[in-house]
């Protein structure tokens, strides 16, 4: 209990702070301004307006979930938590990249309260807001859509938020996760940067957009306030939801890699921390947006090989749900990618474990067979027939699918540049066996996984995408599991909901109950309370208690490999 007054006490005295803190006021600095120059003296009055390298609620103390509020699913089972960080110090998370860092099209947003002590930057000067002038800075409560005083829609910041980000879901997960598993509160201040449609020249250091400036800007803020209030404030994790705009640049693992260094170099001389800034981000599958593939999705993968514990993939995004557009996630999509955030976090920086995702270990002939071996974060391997089987559907504007491939799962196989029919794939332990239709050649030959693209034009969550149905069976259950009343029939794949809130559920969510598999079954269509399920309901036809949460399984990353 003393643990919980500090950690109240921590962020009421930094809203007192916020309250009683004067005006800032300072010039302006040219866009080019390096980012060492500007952290320099973050004790100094002016250091917070200084910072900003570019031109120009809900109750918090509403009731807090109960920690008995999930089912057993085994999560308890995971190592204890080691959080590093005493009850004095506020941890920031930066959020960077493009349109599905700010929330574009996941609208309406769903985290609309904040439960815990969760914060972000306001500023209630003078317009225009968040530019280093007149600005009257304090610290609110974090609620979606982040920033919600000023005009959003998905430009630069601060204007940059278009609809539910992943931070108020990853926020509030690691409170969640931080209570329910230690009784340990656990408060973020999250600092929202990214800028839609923007390739990485304009989010990384020293580039032409405004993003990297308005985080240094952000962090002095928070720092300078918590100071205020004789407090720290560190760094905790830089999160990048990114790589549509670099889909064709070679580069893009080396930029991703240069983003999380600069970041290291750049936020300690403000916040004075030692602890370590990890990058963490996630594999983009939907562009160029026509039949084929891109280099940046293979790169985000190779960089966190690359780098381990620098850059950290928390995984792909096909599993999740993708609004009419085909490019970008529901509400319910975004707050499932930023519980997964949460969960990759937890596990690096509370319980001291590296985080790897469903990721390939090598690959290798096995008679006329090849096995790729995976690093599997929770065992067993499963296959998940709810995501379409991509190579099998005749597109209605393009024609047959490439049939060589349509057996492989998501798997697909070539040597020396020719695709190879695949036979049958199963799971083996650890291992895939992909079997070909005929033996292969002596040499090298190449296995890629959910790399190729069918069809022209955008299509996440249709059968043409960039997908495979390979995953863990990871039990975790996130805080945004919700207990509703369902009428089932026997042998039926549809059920209704007669009472209590999807809130925001829908198609990818997961729905467990007496009558269905262990696992739970995936919603494959939506249609207001109608849920259809990838499973039947087995059990007797009736009114049942079902729950309903977003799937936190790891899916198999996509990756291109070479092997002999």
């Amino acid at each position: 209990m003393t643990r919980v007054v500090a950690l109240a006490s921590v962020v009421s005295a930094l809203l007192v702070a916020c309250e009683n803190a004067p005006a800032q006021d300072a010039g302006r600095e040219d866009t080019g301004a390096r980012a060492d120059s500007v952290a320099s003296d973050a004790t100094a009055p002016d250091a917070v307006a200084d910072a900003l390298a570019m031109d120009a609620i809900e109750d918090a103390s509403a009731d807090v979930p109960s920690l008995d509020v999930l089912s057993d699913t085994g999560v308890d089972a995971r190592p204890p938590l080691r959080i590093p960080h005493s009850a004095s110090v506020l941890v920031g998370i930066i959020g960077t990249g493009q349109s599905l860092s700010v929330g574009a099209t996941s609208t309406p947003a769903l985290t609309t309260r904040q439960r815990y002590e969760n914060v972000r930057l306001r500023d209630m000067g003078a317009a225009p807001l968040y530019d280093g002038v007149g600005d009257r800075l304090s610290l609110v409560p974090l609620t979606e859509p982040v920033r919600s005083e000023v005009a959003g829609g998905g430009g630069t910041y601060p204007n940059n938020i278009a609809g539910e980000t992943p931070h108020g879901a990853m926020a509030h997960e690691l409170s969640f996760d931080a209570l329910r598993r230690a009784g340990i509160p656990f408060a973020t201040a999250h600092i929202v940067v990214g800028e839609s449609g923007r390739a990485m020249e304009y989010i990384r250091r020293g580039g032409v957009g405004r993003a990297y400036g308005a985080s240094i800007y952000e962090t002095n803020a928070i720092n300078a306030i918590a100071r205020s209030a004789a407090l720290r404030f560190e760094i905790g994790a830089v999160v990048l939801t990114h790589g549509e705009s670099d889909w064709n640049n070679i580069n893009y693992g080396t930029a991703v890699r240069d983003l999380a260094n600069a970041y290291r170099m750049d936020l300690p001389r403000i916040t004075m921390q030692t602890t370590e800034i990890p990058l963490i981000h996630s594999q983009q599958g939907t562009f160029p947006g026509q039949a084929g593939r891109g280099q940046s999705t293979q790169l985000q993968w190779q960089a966190s090989v690359d780098n381990r514990g620098v850059v950290i993939l928390s995984g792909p995004k096909y599993q999740l749900e993708f609004n009419t557009d085909r490019i970008h996630l529901t509400a319910a999509g975004s707050r499932s990618l930023g519980i997964k955030y949460a969960q990759v976090y937890a596990q690096t920086m509370f319980e001291g474990r590296p985080w790897r995702p469903l990721e390939p270990i090598a690959a290798r002939r096995a008679g006329a067979d090849v096995e790729v071996e995976f690093h599997v974060p929770a065992p067993p391997l499963e296959w998940e027939s709810s995501i379409p089987q991509p190579h099998t559907t005749a597109h209605p504007m393009s024609g047959a699918a490439p049939a060589v491939w349509a057996r492989g799962r998501g798997f697909e196989l070539e040597q020396a540049g020719r695709a190879i029919t695949i036979q049958a794939v199963a799971i083996r332990g650890s291992t895939v066996v992909i079997t070909p239709m005929t033996a292969l050649s002596p040499g090298d030959f190449t296995v890629r996984y959910a790399m190729t693209q069918d069809a022209p034009g955008y299509t996440g969550g249709t059968p043409w995408a960039r997908a495979g149905q390979l995953r863990d069976s990871d039990p975790y259950v996130g805080h945004d599991r919700v207990m509703v009343t369902a009428t089932v029939t026997q042998n039926s794949n549809a059920i209704r909901v007669t009472s209590g809130s999807l809130d925001g559920h829908g198609v990818r969510a997961v729905v467990r109950g007496a009558g269905l598999p262990a696992s739970g079954a995936v919603v494959t269509a939506a249609a207001g309370a109608m849920l259809t399920l990838a499973s039947p309901w087995t059990g007797p036809s009736g009114s049942v208690p079902v729950e309903l949460h977003s799937d936190q399984r790891n899916y198999a990353v996509h990756f291109e490999i070479v092997g002999r």
